[in-house]
């Protein structure tokens, strides 16, 4: 496999920009993805102390304002699911695949990716430091005192900082995604903000531990990774969720009484490319675990899949001035302004 490296071009003589936050959870998924498939990339930080507000730069890459989003010359790819697709559809030749040639197993890895994919790690997240009874031992910074009443303060008024967003610009032309993410966050809320909905939440998250659990069991091999003998896309989703699992201090009720997932995260935890997807460096030099990346963003960031960057009038200078093309449900549009902008909204979210 080709050596994971930060660096300029993707083999093709083009460059492919990743625009990132370390602590987010959707773009350690991308980072993973492009390390193991050992594409040169260069890694975009979004400072989220800095540009607290909506950066303008930003929306114009993706109308949520979130990361991450993959910027390969004119083509912009913003959500996790679209832009590991978009590299293994055009990134597959001479670099390792994601996702099975053999028809069974490809089936196999998609449907175990599609079960990880559709957990809401955003609710575990912000139910994990709602509720003091759950004999949980989290890692930094989620054992932090001040960090936690920090991340619950933000998914308490989260609703609220995007209400105010929405009533003070209505005429904004991104109002129907703005919309959109509201109705996603009053779902999500439902999960995490009663107690007897959080864990039924759990349970979700146990059930598909049972069913991965069941997977590697099935394997006399026990070489083998999750649904496959390669590394699949599905293994890249894994790993990143039992991560932010350890972190949350899920891990003995997660695993502790299932060894194969016990053993199999022990194995991630050796891969190059997890190490350093979920170690990415902060703009200042800190690495996820330092203690001085955390602001009040920093948890936003760190709860969620996508950043959210929430008055998009004050714009920073971190992203370059670029005029592409984004890719979009329907292919491939002219320009990105106007209308076309608009056209994310008919993509299901995967940030």
């Amino acid at each position: 496999m080709p050596s994971p490296k930060n660096g300029f071009g993707n083999g093709n003589g083009t460059d492919l920009l990743l625009y990132y936050h370390p602590s987010s959870f959707h773009s350690q998924k991308v980072a993973m993805s492009l390390y193991q498939k050992g594409l040169k990339f260069r890694p975009i930080y979004v400072d989220v102390n800095r540009d607290r507000n909506f950066n303008a730069k930003l929306f114009a890459l993706n109308p949520k304002g979130e990361v991450p989003v993959l910027v390969d010359e004119v083509r912009i790819i913003p959500e996790s699911e679209h832009i590991i697709n978009y590299l293994e559809d055009n990134f597959g030749n001479g670099t390792p695949r994601l996702c099975p040639q053999d028809h069974d197993l490809k089936q196999r890895v998609k449907n175990l990716n599609d079960l990880i994919h559709a957990l809401k790690i955003d609710a575990l997240t912000f139910g994990s430091v709602a509720f003091d009874d759950l004999d949980l031992t989290p890692k930094a910074p989620f054992d932090d005192p001040a960090y936690r009443s920090q991340l619950k303060w933000t998914g308490e008024n989260r609703t609220q900082s995007l209400l105010t967003e929405m009533v003070l610009h209505p005429k904004d032309q991104n109002m129907p995604m703005l919309q959109r993410r509201l109705d996603e966050i009053t779902e999500e809320d439902v999960w995490w903000q009663d107690s007897q909905k959080y864990l039924d939440l759990i349970l979700e998250f146990e059930k598909i531990m049972d069913e991965c659990e069941a997977e590697f069991q099935s394997h006399e091999d026990n070489r083998w990774w999750l649904g496959s003998p390669e590394i699949s896309i599905a293994d890249v989703s894994f790993s990143i969720l039992l991560h932010r699992l350890w972190q949350l201090g899920f891990e003995r009720r997660m695993w502790g009484d299932r060894p194969f997932i016990k053993r199999y995260y022990s194995r991630v935890q050796q891969l190059e490319s997890f190490k350093l997807a979920t170690n990415m460096p902060s703009g200042n030099g800190f690495t996820i675990g330092s203690p001085y990346l955390w602001g009040f963003l920093g948890a936003v960031a760190l709860a969620g899949g996508g950043l959210y960057l929430w008055n998009k009038h004050q714009a920073g200078n971190s992203l370059p001035e670029i005029t592409p093309t984004i890719l979009t449900s329907k292919g491939i549009s002219s320009s990105y302004g106007g209308p076309d902008r608009l056209k994310l909204a008919g993509f299901p979210r995967t940030q």
